[in-house]
């Protein structure tokens, strides 16, 4: 590809290992970084030597002062550092952040780029782009790529394309008011953040990720996408 993407995966150990599946369909040209939130890393020893993957655990002192919190600020603070932590390589033009609960298609990231070149023909680099949501939405034009998802209906951080500046000030902004301050739900503070920095957010077409995180981590009901690309709807 002819751009420099990052890849993370914010993870914890669950009951039911949904990374598992997501690892072994995953096919991106780029180093994945595993971005652990808790003490417990020892599910991941399947993968361990996989020169594609990288495990990021959480540092002694950083667990140490977060681990008797609650669930959802446990689950900021990780998406947090997954948003720091989770890039590697100078030059990158955007991370690629994904839920250890969702299942990929195989043709996510020649799909993500192709979204991305329209994208940013027609709106900068200013821009937030969400591969899951769980609404009904129709393309936003003729080139059938994409929904323009009202901001103020999004939720599910499951898997977000970030921009680099975009990274970089949101990161910021949940440093702030979701680690320290822990005002509200991770996906909650990045609406707050869109609409207060008017970015605009859209959707791929179709969702290139399904959510399949049925027993869940007790941050919400389960939700999942309603179109969803061709190979997700026959195979999930």
């Amino acid at each position: 590809m002819h751009r420099t993407i990052d890849v993370a995966i914010v993870t914890v150990s669950r009951k039911e290992k949904y990374i598992y599946e997501l690892l072994r369909r995953l096919r991106v040209g780029a180093p994945v970084r595993l971005v652990v939130g808790s003490a417990d890393v020892e599910y991941l020893a399947p993968f361990k030597g996989y020169p594609q993957l990288k495990v990021i655990s959480a540092p002694r002192s950083e667990w140490k002062r977060v681990k008797g919190s609650s669930t959802h600020h446990k689950a900021t603070w990780n998406y947090w550092r997954a948003l720091t932590v989770g890039v590697s390589t100078a030059g990158r033009e955007g991370l690629l952040l994904l839920e250890d609960d969702v299942v990929p298609s195989d043709n996510l990231e020649p799909q993500l780029h192709k979204i991305i070149d329209w994208l940013e023909v027609l709106y900068g680099i200013n821009y937030a782009l969400s591969l899951y949501y769980p609404h009904q939405f129709t393309p936003a034009d003729a080139s059938g790529l994409y929904v323009e998802y009202p901001t103020h209906r999004f939720f599910g951080t499951q898997a977000i394309y970030y921009p680099e500046r975009l990274r970089q000030g949101f990161a910021e902004f949940l440093r702030v008011n979701g680690v320290e301050l822990n005002r509200t739900a991770y996906d909650l503070l990045l609406r707050e953040y869109l609409v207060q920095n008017r970015v605009p957010l859209f959707g791929s077409f179709p969702c290139l990720v399904q959510h399949i995180g049925r027993i869940g981590t007790g941050l919400g009901a389960f939700h999942e996408a309603r179109i969803v690309a061709e190979d997700l709807a026959v195979r999930t």
